[in-house]
């Protein structure tokens, strides 16, 4: 066995004994205190040794820290000591029975006050006053984080005062009557350490502890007012002498003054923040039982005056970029009296400041996800108040200043929202403090004061439509823009008294030309153009737009009688249209129609349809005559309807007969077709062929079908009706969304599919979704859950029915990584899909944002593995759960240029099939229409084949034979497949 030289730390210990002792005794100055310490330093050595890493640093320090610790300690308690002693003789000197009655009763107030607070506050208040728990445990206790328990504590501190400040005239007052009680007037400090003192000494009655706590903590957390300019005066010998007056808040008016106002009927209110300032520009609006009955603005000292007799049983303060608050009015108040002071307090703030092309002036939209509650039960009038100052129950309107910064105030700590970007213009967050969705909303789940704001500039759209060479005032002009899908956007606008239109549209990709389709509709009608809007160009005139004339249509049966409810269809050249149904009179009027529209086609539930040719006066009469007809009703099992069900069709060929050669060319063409049913779960089907057979099946809004019937259509001119009968009874799927900290996430999208069906929603401000139309027992369910902020929660084959309780959905936070990848000579790698395999068995694929360089957008906070599939050969690194960049380093690659003609690959994908001398085999896809590929390889053997995978088959058709090839480093080869 070998020995350790090296002495065990309390033997170590020991041997320092002498060197703690001198310590001890230079920190204390008394020798019995100073052995006391030693000792206590030893025993510590003994029952809890420090560890080697503890002693990495010299066992002295150790020592040194462990007596520091222990004189601490001894003179806390000594503070302690002498504060209860002091407390005591405070306590004998106040023999005064009356004195002891007004401590009680201060206190009972502020304990009443505590009581009376609303939840969560008074809880939060409690625990952390009366028992002593930390910040931590209190939010461990609510199941908030700990920032939002601080948060929450400093509210309800600030709620008490407000309280304490309505019933005492103010906290000044309140502060000098406790000062009066508990402590000595000849120290300015005094009445916050009697009150310490005093409730040290009483710590057995946890009322009062409470009390003196609380009453301590409101003391120096109070804001003190704005102090006065001193006041200079000259002692006898000719000194100036400077006295500062002391930062009480602003007097009430005198009895005088009291006595004016009265006399002149006025009532005046005093508006201050909740340090003291005063408000002014603070609109107060006087409400009874919910509705304006008068109103005043604050002026500079942040006084307001309203007639004495003003009818009013709230007040609401008001001011832009503000949530309002709502306050009842003092029940005590008679006509001519003085309005106790009303605090406007800050609350929390939103704030950032702008960059980009939005000019100072726009505006900001904050989006609430939960309404404030000043808005419940408010009249027409108080809301169009409210909404001159840009103030609105779910938004607020915020101004970007002339030093591009804007604020919004007065926000709960527990507030989430969205910031929207002014008109036409897109959002980008500089800082990546919060994730921007459709280019225009800024989600947020906590006011943030940090916010960096990119804003782009939108196209500027304008022109002019004209009807019959007359001004088209009225419409609505549609702008579409997209560079894809994803990105379209639309603006909405429309025309002056002279048929002119100008439309901000927004650009997402700023810079290059962008495709805009412009609708024009309005009384029915509707034009659609194609435009491309070159680069470089921020203002684009269209010219003139031109639409046919009006028309008036009369809709007739065979005996001439009105017929109501049908409907006209006027059709010009592909997407442009119009459409109308007729009023009791059987007439519909168009303004105007398309200008390339020639014929136009009128039907009727019962009726067979009918097409004329325009005519040229501006005014027609269609008859309709009879025609064979179904009506479908779907019944649930208990013979009411059953709600949002479809009707599926499906015929051997056309079953309506054709009135136009589009139609006409498809009659001999299998037929099938889902529609909708109504409010009344009923479809009808006209104008049909007779005598032709039909499958009818009832399906719900997943694509489930529910009942199904085969009828035929009937032979005569009449409408019959068909019942489908369901026999699984319909449910609601629920459930709420939230994040790890358990808050409800709202603005969430859901996308549900099954059976070929699909379907969306969002959540709403509490989280909570609802998707309703699903029936018995829905089975291979794929279910989406997404923000912007988290990763997405993806299930599939999840079964539902009625029976299961509303779905829990956990959001996972996320995180932003980049990967940069270079070979060994130092070139970047712009190739292949890299993945993310993470523990878990949760992964995602990035994208590519340069050469080189991949970026997951939002990765689960996991550790695990990035690689890239090449030649059949992963290559990869390790990622921490927290990274958020990485570097992937790969060996020198050769590559080979793979040419295949694209002429005859219509319809299909190709792709080559790579596979290494082990037989792993990876896949790279040909771009559509593309004839070259580069495959990027490690050095190595391979052998390559060309496959072609059509579209709707499984399986992949092998082109040629395989061909073998050796790659080497850095050298790159041609190859012709198949």
């Amino acid at each position: 066995m070998v020995h350790d030289p090296t002495p065990t730390p309390p033997a170590a210990a020991l041997a320092e004994m002498a060197w703690v002792r001198a310590l001890a005794r230079s920190l204390l100055h008394d020798p019995s205190l100073a052995d006391d310490v030693a000792q206590d330093t030893w025993l510590a050595a003994q029952t809890s040794p420090p560890t080697r890493r503890d002693a990495d640093g010299g066992l002295r320090g150790w020592l040194r820290t462990v007596v520091t610790n222990r004189v601490r300690r001894l003179h806390r308690a000594d503070r302690r000591r002498r504060a209860r002693e002091t407390a005591a003789s405070l306590v004998r000197q106040a023999a005064d029975p009356a004195e002891v009655a007004a401590r009680a009763a201060l206190q009972q107030r502020v304990t009443a006050a505590v009581m009376a607070l609303d939840e969560p506050f008074r809880s939060a208040l409690l625990w952390r006053y009366l028992d002593e728990l930390p910040a931590t445990e209190i939010a461990r206790r609510q199941g908030i984080r700990h920032d939002a328990a601080r948060k929450r504590l400093s509210r309800g501190l600030q709620l008490l005062r407000e309280r304490l400040d309505q019933e005492q005239g103010g906290f000044a007052a309140f502060a000098a009557a406790w000062t009066t009680a508990f402590g000595p007037t000849t120290n300015v400090a005094a009445p916050a350490a009697a009150i310490t003192l005093l409730t040290l000494t009483l710590m057995n009655k946890w009322l009062l502890l409470l009390g003196g706590a609380l009453a301590a903590t409101l003391w120096f957390s109070w804001p003190a007012a704005p102090a006065a300019p001193p006041t200079t005066s000259t002692d006898p010998t000719g000194a100036a002498v400077v006295a500062q007056a002391p930062t009480l808040p602003a007097p009430l008016p005198t009895a005088a003054a009291r006595h004016e106002l009265a006399a002149a009927g006025q009532l005046v209110l005093r508006i201050t923040d909740d340090a003291g300032r005063a408000l002014a520009q603070v609109h107060v609006l006087a409400l009874h039982r919910g509705e304006l009955s008068a109103r005043t603005t604050t002026a500079d000292d942040g006084r307001a005056t309203l007639p004495a007799a003003v009818e009013a049983d709230e007040w609401l303060l008001a001011r832009p970029g503000t949530v309002p608050l709502r306050l009842p009015r003092a029940a005590a108040t008679a006509a001519g009296a003085i309005e106790s002071s009303l605090v406007l307090p800050r609350g929390e703030a939103l704030r950032g400041e702008v960059h980009g092309g939005c000019p100072p002036g726009a505006t900001l939209q904050l989006e609430h996800d939960t309404p404030p509650p000043f808005a419940h039960a408010l009249g027409e009038r108080a809301m169009a108040a409210l909404a001159e100052l840009g103030v609105r129950p779910a938004s607020l309107t915020l101004a970007i200043g002339a030093d591009r910064t804007f604020c919004g105030d007065g926000l709960p700590a527990d507030w989430s929202g969205a910031l929207r970007a002014p008109a036409g213009f897109t959002m980008h967050e500089a800082a990546s403090r919060a994730p921007v969705e459709d280019h225009t909303l800024l989600l947020l789940r906590r006011p943030r004061q940090d916010l960096v704001l990119e804003l782009t500039a939108p196209r500027i759209v304008r022109g002019r439509v004209l009807a019959a060479d007359a001004p088209f005032a009225g419409g609505e002009v549609y702008c579409v823009a997209a560079r894809s899908p994803v990105d379209m956007q639309q603006a909405r606008v429309a025309t002056d008294a002279d048929g002119r239109f100008r439309a901000a549209v927004q650009d997402v990709a700023a810079g290059g030309a962008l495709a805009v389709e412009v609708l024009v509709a309005g009384d029915g009608s509707l034009l659609r153009h194609d435009f491309e809007l070159p680069a470089g160009v921020s203002d684009h005139d269209l010219g003139e737009l031109r639409l046919g004339g009006a028309l008036e249509v009369t809709v007739v049966d065979a005996g001439g009688e009105a017929l109501p409810g049908a409907r006209v269809f006027v059709v010009g050249n592909p997407g442009e249209s119009a459409d109308a149904t007729t009023a009791q009179n059987g007439r519909v009027h168009f303004r105007a129609l398309p200008a390339a529209a020639r014929a136009l086609v009128a039907t009727a539930p019962g009726f067979t349809r009918a097409r004329l040719d325009l005519p040229a006066t501006g005014a027609i009469t269609v008859q309709l005559r009879r025609c064979p007809s179904l009506r479908v009703r779907v019944l649930a099992a208990d013979g009411s309807p059953a709600p949002a069900l479809a009707l599926r069709v499906r015929a051997e060929r056309l079953p309506f007969r054709s009135v136009d050669a589009a139609a006409a060319a498809l009659a001999n063409s299998p037929f099938a077709a889902t529609m909708d049913l109504d409010a009344r779960s009923e479809a009808e089907l006209t104008d049909l062929e007779p005598g032709l057979l039909l499958q009818l099946a009832a399906i719900d809004t997943l694509g489930k079908e529910l009942a199904n019937t085969e009828v035929t259509t009937p032979r005569t001119d009449t409408c019959e009706t068909v019942v489908l009968t369901t026999a699984q009874r319909p449910f609601v799927f629920t459930g709420t969304v939230r994040d790890g900290d358990g808050r409800p996430v709202p603005r969430a999208r859901l996308h549900i599919e099954s059976d070929g069906g699909a379907r969306h929603a969002r959540t709403d401000a509490k989280g909570g979704f609802r998707l309703d139309g699903l029936t018995g027992t829905v089975t291979g369910v794929h279910l989406e859950v997404s923000h912007p902020a988290y990763v997405t929660w993806l299930r599939s084959d999840l079964t539902l029915s009625a029976d299961d309780a509303p779905l829990d959905v956990v959001l996972e936070s996320g995180r932003r990584l980049e990967v940069r990848v270079v070979q060994a000579n130092g070139e970047p790698l712009d190739f292949g899909l890299l993945l993310a395999a993470l523990d878990g068995g949760r992964g995602d694929l990035a994208q590519r944002s340069a050469a080189g360089t991949f970026v997951f957008d939002m990765l689960p906070q996991r550790a695990g593995r990035v690689f890239l599939e090449l030649g059949g050969q992963e290559l990869g690194t390790t990622i921490g759960a927290l990274d958020s960049f990485a570097e992937l380093r790969l060996p020198e690659l050769g590559s080979v240029a793979v040419h295949h003609d694209p002429g005859d690959d219509n319809g299909t994908r190709v792709h080559v099939a790579v596979t290494n001398k082990a037989g792993k085999q990876s896949r790279e896809w040909l771009r559509p229409g593309s004839s070259v590929l580069v495959l990027p390889l490690p050095p190595g053997e391979y052998r390559l084949q060309l496959e072609r995978r059509r579209s709707g088959r499984r399986g992949a058709e092998k082109l040629g034979e395989p061909r073998a090839v050796t790659v080497r480093a850095g050298e790159r080869q041609e190859l012709v497949l198949p």
